[in-house]
Order: C-alpha cells, then structure tokens, then sequence
C-alpha cells in the first residue's frame, strides 16, 4: 500500500512492501539486496512523508533490533520540527523496516545516504545536509565545460541550490586560490542583482576559504556562499520564502553550516 501511495504521489517507485513502518510489529519490508538501495528507499520515504506533512526533518541515527524476531529490524530515528497552533513542535520519531533480505551483520545498519550525481557518478553528495534534502541534480558539462553540476535540495519553505564546478581548471592554484574566490564570489553576487535588481544586501562575511552574502529579496531571505574543495569551487544558492517562521530561518542556517562544513572538510 505505501509503495503504491509513493508512486501516485510521489512519482517514485521503491523496492519495498509490508507495513506503515511505524511499529516494529509492522515494518516497511526493504526488498533489495543492496544495502545502498535500501538506505536510499529509507530516506526516500522519510522525505516523502514528512514533505506530505510540511515537517522539516534530519536523521537522528539507525540502530538493529535482533530481539527474538524473526525478521532483521532497523529502527530510523528523526528529529522533526513543524508548527502546532501557535507553538512549534520539537520530537523525536522512529520508523522500522525489515532489512532481512540485506544479510547484514548482527550489529550493522544501513550506510549513510550518499547519492552519485553528474556523468558516471563522479561526485557523491550527502542525501541530507542539515534539515534539506536531495531533490535531483542537473550535470552542465555536456552544455558548457567546466560549468560542473547543480544539486537541488529542499524542506517546507526552504530551497538549496550546490553548484559544483571547476571553470575549466585543470588546477586551482592555492598561490591564487584566494583571488580566484573573490572574482568567482562577485560574479555570483552581481548575477543575483542582474536577475533581481530589488535584491538588498543585508549581511556580508569573507573569511579564509568562505565567502557569504545574504539578501532581502521582495521579503524573502536570499543567500549566497561560496569555497573551493579539491579544485571545485561549491557555491550555494539558499532562499527562505513565503514564512518568516524563526524555526524555518534556523533550519535553513544549520543547513547552510553543514554545507560549509562539508566543503572546508
């Protein structure tokens, strides 16, 4: 049934079957043998039914239940945020599937959702950063070389654009590395301004292999920031729209902190 109700609402068809996943009684059965496959289905559907219920969301941790079942269970713990009335609503859930077909060790959960993105899955990215999450990618270098790829992650009122690309560069010379960001950075602030000319800068911060500026765009929160990691430079588009919901500014902010944490790693 939930396989079903992902494929008429989602658009998405995953290799599960059996139950809601919200009881160990009733887990979702992984039907697939990889164990890449099976954590990217769990997050898959986590998404989905949080993004179905307008919950912002990130990944607690995964633990096994072994206790005298007969299945292998994995229990997916979630922090999730969402507004209740006037309040903002802070807990912690769990979904259970069956990962018996997986032959896993005793002790071993799924792995960590990476996903592979651009020709021949040259870059894995995370599925989640922070409180975003991965939509779909767009690889540019079969219009434009050294244009790289994009990654579009989102959460209710959120969206997060990675833009992953080396201008061509066989290498980025670290001599020059800090010229090369400041030129790359001012590009991509002038092209905000090209595309909204209404755009008011509101904060602005340069330091060491990071460069940020954040904009008031029509009352939306706008940002742009930008690094280099292994001779890429990663910039980030980010926008907070239609809410001006603390909660959702600050999802949207460890959000951004993990990316950049991510790319000074």
């Amino acid at each position: 049934m939930l396989r079903q109700l992902l494929i008429d609402d989602f658009k998405i068809d995953l290799p599960i079957s059996g139950g809601t996943g919200q009881s160990i009684g009733d887990p979702i059965v992984i039907e697939t043998q990889h164990k890449h496959v099976a954590s990217r289905a769990e997050m898959d559907i986590l998404r989905c039914i949080n993004k179905q219920l307008g919950r912002h969301w990130r990944l607690v941790g995964k633990v096994r239940i072994n206790d005298d079942l007969n299945c292998d269970i994995e229990k997916v713990s979630f922090e999730a945020k969402y507004p209740e009335g006037d309040e903002v609503i802070t807990d912690t859930r769990n979904f259970y599937f069956d990962i018996s077909a997986l032959n896993l060790d005793e002790d071993k959960t799924t792995p960590t959702c990476y996903v592979s993105v651009g020709e021949d899955g040259r870059f894995n990215v995370p599925y989640q950063l922070g409180w975003v999450n991965f939509t779909n990618s767009i690889d540019n270098e079969a219009v434009q070389a050294g244009a790289g790829l994009s990654v579009a992650y989102d959460a209710p009122c959120n969206k997060v654009t990675v833009f992953i690309y080396d201008k061509a560069l066989a290498v980025i010379d670290p001599v020059i590395a800090t010229a090369l960001l400041d030129d790359e950075f001012s590009k991509a602030k002038a092209d905000i301004l090209t595309r909204k000319p209404q755009a008011k800068q509101i904060n602005s911060v340069s330091e060491d292999n990071f460069r940020f500026s954040a904009f008031d765009i029509d009352g939306d929160y706008s940002a742009v920031m930008l690094g280099i990691k292994e001779n890429n430079f990663v910039k980030t588009r980010a926008t907070m729209f239609e809410t001006k919901e603390q909660y959702v500014f600050k999802c949207l902010m460890e959000s951004l902190t993990a990316i950049t944490a991510l790319t000074n790693s």
